[in-house]
């Protein structure tokens, strides 16, 4: 592993945190008052998704291709291609999967 890599992994674990912190503060109960800190991690959130979430899904897929690509063992060019599919699979199954069990039921 070169520094470059190194760097670049460290770069998007930050980045993975940061995106953690504001899901956390926005998923939190409305019967607490968390006004402040819920704009604040808004505001992150605005910034950050607009500079990064749209890009999440190709940044992931070109990783995977330029590691693919570069990868001199046929294993570890497929499990690169099969981490992106996790990584990009995981987060809307999981959605799917939260949301489904817990929709109100019907009212009455």
């Amino acid at each position: 592993m070169t520094a470059t890599d190194a760097a670049t992994l460290f770069i998007l674990a930050i980045l993975d945190g940061a995106f953690a912190g504001f899901r956390s503060s926005a998923g939190r109960t409305g019967l607490i008052n968390h006004r402040r800190s819920d704009h604040q991690a808004a505001r992150r959130g605005v910034v950050l998704a607009l500079s990064f979430t749209l890009l999440r899904r190709g940044i992931a897929i070109l990783g995977a291709a330029l590691a693919m690509t570069l990868a001199n063992n046929l294993v570890v060019a497929i499990m690169a291609g099969l981490s992106a599919v996790a990584v990009l699979a995981v987060e809307p199954l999981a959605g799917r999967l939260w949301y489904a069990r817990n929709q109100p039921g019907p009212a009455g």
